[in-house]
């Protein structure tokens, strides 16, 4: 089958191109190698060289300058562009020369000879992620943290079990239950799915953990009226689960009642609570910051219309009031639903919240400097067994980091901003955005004004920059 029966429509950038001939040259790159009384060369083949390709189009007609500029304008674009060669079909090349050819006997026709070198799409350097993507990677980078603890955790009552010591394996018995039983019963319908903690210990894991998310998850335990006062709460009891262990061995040390665990195991114990109150913390942290992520969509995406103020007959002006009230207080009610909660230094806080317990986890997971002068501390040991999980609460960390930066991004510049009048949210709202609904945005950035109706010419209050 010759080649004229597969030939393609040619263009360049999606602009047409009338092709009369085209050449080709290609070939390789070779790196010559001589030497002395040798006859000859050796020959070093260093790949293919670029194919360049030599189109000569024609256009005819009494508009054909119409095609022809947009042809010029084609070619003169920076970068490479997608040729769909009439025998190749679609190659990236750049274009480097193009030379149009007029002649006076044919006034209405022209013909363009172009260079084109056969190119490959660039790498980018830097590839940028939707915010929404960055939130969630984030919210789901506890479970590296999560599975690197669990295998931590199982090689430390591993050993235990392996140290004979029946006395070290039952107090370890005791704190672990307790330490479930604590966690539990903080959560309504928890079930505990190991009877032997020390004969299963990925199953007091899973326990734990899922114990834990119930402690620490967002749940329906937040108030979106108070998002960073029930983000204050989660914080506080991230806190007390992490130290629960260690609360717990001091009060056997205080009540002496009982064999008391060595500090060793309730250590290994509090590590591992810490570093899954730490993880689960971060993971709630995430969901946070997706949910503002989508507010932030959402309300962008959102057409801002007029409120619809019904028609009545005259003598009804109470019924119309009421109904313009009740289709106000809607669409405030929606706005209010869908506009970003936290201020940005509330972001701030809430990623350095959690950047500070991930800290803490970590410098927990180290050898610490009373386990150092114990007499059969391996000091190597540990670092091997913790380093997986100090690794994932490092990347998680940076998840956080990442996801706090994606959702004040997606924001205008907060700045500063000067009251032009006496008024209220409503006034200022139409009048530096155009959009009345956006009130509930500025008394949400500005929590110190007290009298949000008493506005008055020259205060300064924050405000998004557009």
């Amino acid at each position: 089958m010759a080649w004229k029966d597969n030939l393609q429509d040619a263009s360049f950038r999606n602009v047409a191109l009338e092709v009369i001939s085209c050449e080709e040259t290609g070939g390789h790159d070779v790196a010559k190698h001589s030497y002395p009384y040798r006859p000859g060369i050796e020959t070093e083949d260093l790949g293919l060289k670029e194919r360049t390709f030599h189109l000569t189009c024609a256009f005819w007609g009494d508009d054909y300058e119409t095609p022809l500029m947009d042809l010029t304008q084609a070619l003169s674009m920076e970068g490479i562009g997608e040729l769909k060669h009439p025998v190749w079909g679609s190659i990236w090349a750049q274009p480097t020369d193009w030379s149009p050819t007029f002649q006076a006997e044919d006034p209405d026709y022209v013909a363009i000879k172009i260079t084109f070198l056969e190119a490959s799409t660039p790498t980018p350097l830097f590839i940028r992620q939707s915010p929404t993507l960055i939130a969630e990677a984030a919210m789901l980078s506890d479970e590296p943290v999560l599975a690197a603890a669990t295998d931590a955790l199982a090689a430390e009552v591993e050993g235990i079990s392996l140290s004979g010591v029946l006395e070290r394996i039952q107090s370890a018995r005791t704190l672990m239950t307790e330490t479930l039983s604590g966690v539990q019963s903080m959560v309504a319908g928890a079930i505990r799915s190991v009877t032997d903690v020390i004969d299963m210990p990925r199953a007091f894991a899973s326990d734990l953990i899922d114990g834990l998310s119930g402690v620490l998850s967002t749940g329906n335990r937040f108030n979106p009226k108070n998002l960073f006062g029930s983000w204050k709460g989660l914080l506080d009891n991230a806190k007390r689960m992490g130290r629960m262990p260690g609360n717990l061995f001091k009060n056997w040390q205080r009540e002496k009642s009982g064999t008391a665990p060595q500090a060793r195991d309730v250590r290994s114990v509090e590590r591992f609570q810490r570093t899954v109150s730490a993880a689960i913390l971060a993971s709630s942290a995430g969901q946070i910051m997706v949910d503002e992520v989508r507010r932030g969509a959402a309300i962008r995406a959102k057409p801002s219309a007029p409120i619809n103020r019904p028609e009545v007959p005259s003598g009804n002006v109470n019924s119309a009031n009421s109904n313009a009230s009740i289709s106000a207080s809607t669409a405030t009610n929606t706005e209010r639903e869908l506009a970003p909660i936290l201020t940005p230094k509330q972001v701030e806080q809430l990623v350095a919240d959690v950047r500070t317990e991930i800290n803490a986890a970590i410098a927990l997971l180290r050898p610490q400097p009373d386990e150092i002068n114990e007499p059969d501390f391996d000091a190597a040991k540990q670092l091997i067994t913790y380093r997986p999980v100090i690794e994932a609460l490092k990347s998680q960390a940076l998840a956080i980091q990442e996801a706090g930066s994606a959702v004040i991004a997606i924001r205008p510049p907060l700045i500063e901003r000067t009251v032009p009048f006496a008024g209220n949210w409503h006034l200022l709202a139409h009048e530096w955005y155009g959009d009345y609904t956006r009130a509930s945005e500025l008394a949400r950035l500005n929590p110190q004004v007290t009298l949000p109706n008493n506005l008055q010419r020259g205060d300064v209050v924050n405000a998004y920059a557009r």
